[in-house]
């Protein structure tokens, strides 16, 4: 417990530290606080798509590291723990088209299959 409330106050101060992020997931998952973990998470995502509009950047990475497909799939798994299966997808497609740097095709959207990665 002790641990978790001194992650959750470094992230007052660095609220998209995503080094502190990933040490916070295990003790919010195993004290059964899926739902923060995934707000954080999500919050953190948000960020990182306004601070990287198109799409991940290495050579740009801002201290703690950068959201990358491994926070996507975490971020969607806590997603489905909590049975929000649309947030989930939805996250996946725009992650996916964000870190691809097609983060301006939304209107992928719009469609029900996965015509989009088609050849």
């Amino acid at each position: 417990m002790q641990a978790r409330n001194s992650f959750l106050a470094i992230l007052k101060h660095r609220p998209h530290d995503l080094t502190v992020l990933e040490e916070l997931r295990g003790l919010l998952i195993d004290s059964g606080e899926i739902a923060l973990c995934a707000d954080l998470f999500s919050k953190a995502f948000e960020h990182h798509v306004k601070t990287f509009p198109h799409g991940y950047d290495p050579s740009t990475q801002i201290e703690g590291g950068g959201f990358g497909l491994m926070e996507v799939l975490a971020l969607t798994d806590m997603l489905n723990n909590l049975d929000q299966y649309g947030q989930a997808v939805h996250i996946i497609k725009k992650g996916m088209r964000w870190l691809q740097g097609r983060i301006a095709q939304d209107y992928w959207d719009g469609v029900q299959d996965d015509r989009e990665y088609d050849v």
